[in-house]
C-alpha cells in the first residue's frame, strides 16, 4: 500500500514532538503504508524562521522573507494533503491541540480523506470531554489511543469509506495555493532552490543574503502573486 500515502498532522517542533511524530509514521509504514511528515519530506520552515529572526540579523527585509517562507510552507501542506496524500492521522497529544493540525484535519474532512485521531493523553477541555467539532472529524467519535491501534483504525476507516464515489474538487482559491506548493515540493523548481539556499546557510547573514532571490521571485512569480498577492510584513 506504499502508493497509499498517509499525511502525519500533529505538533512538530520540539524534540519530544518530532520524536512522536516520526514514531507514528514508522509506525505507518511499517503497516504498509506510504507517509508524508512535513519536518522530514518538506522545506526545513523551523530552520529557516530561526535563522531569519536571529537578533543580531533582524531587519524588514528578513521579516518580508519570512512571511514569504510561512506562506509557501502553508502552501506545500495544502498541497501534500489534497494533492498527493489519501488519508491523514491526526496526533491530537498535548496540553492543547496543536492550532496547525487542526487546519489540516479539518482540511482532510471537508475534502472527505479518511481519518484517524490519536490521542494518549487524559487532557481534554470540557471535564473528560474534548471540544465536539474535534472528536467529531474522527466520524467514529472514537480515538487510537496507542500506536498498536492506528493502522487497524486507518484501515477500517478507509474500508468504511472505499464505496464513496465522491472526488473533491478543490475550489479556485485553493487551487491557486496547492499551485505555489507543487513548486514547493519539487526539488528541482526554481523555489526550492531558493528555500535551499536559506535552510543551507551556515549562519543568520547568509541566510538573509540567499534570501534576496526568494523576494525577487515573490514578486514575479505569476502563481505566488495569484495565491498571496504582493508580499509583505504583517
Amino acid at each position: 500500500m506504499t502508493d497509499h500515502i498517509v499525511f502525519c498532522s500533529g505538533p512538530m517542533f520540539s524534540v519530544g514532538d518530532l520524536w512522536e511524530q516520526y514514531n507514528i509514521a514508522a509506525v505507518l509504514e511499517a503497516g504498509g503504508f506510504g507517509t508524508y511528515l512535513a519536518p522530514r519530506d518538506g522545506v526545513e520552515i523551523a530552520k529557516m524562521m530561526g535563522l531569519l529572526q536571529d537578533p543580531e540579523v533582524w531587519s524588514q527585509q528578513g521579516q518580508e522573507m519570512l512571511y514569504i517562507i510561512l506562506k509557501v510552507g502553508y502552501a506545500q501542506d495544502i498541497y501534500q494533503l489534497l494533492g498527493r496524500c489519501s488519508s491523514l492521522v491526526f496526533n491530537m497529544d498535548g496540553r492543547v491541540p496543536d492550532g496547525g493540525s487542526i487546519v489540516e484535519v479539518t482540511t482532510a474532512y471537508a475534502a472527505g480523506l479518511p481519518l484517524v485521531i490519536y490521542k494518549t493523553t487524559p487532557v481534554t477541555l470540557f471535564g473528560g470531554v474534548d471540544n465536539p467539532m474535534l472528536q467529531g472529524l474522527s466520524t467514529t467519535w472514537e480515538y487510537a489511543h496507542n500506536t498498536a491501534t492506528i493502522v487497524p483504525a486507518l484501515l477500517k476507516r478507509i474500508e468504511a469509506q472505499s464505496h464513496n464515489s465522491y472526488t473533491y474538487t478543490p475550489p479556485p482559491n485553493v487551487s491557486l495555493v496547492m499551485e505555489v506548493g507543487a513548486m514547493t515540493a519539487d526539488a528541482g523548481s526554481e523555489l526550492r532552490r531558493y528555500l535551499s539556499g536559506i535552510s543551507n546557510a551556515p549562519n543568520a547573514k547568509a541566510a538573509l543574503e540567499a534570501g534576496q532571490k526568494l523576494i525577487e521571485w515573490s514578486k514575479t512569480n505569476k502563481a505566488y502573486q495569484a495565491a498571496f498577492g504582493a508580499s509583505a510584513v504583517m
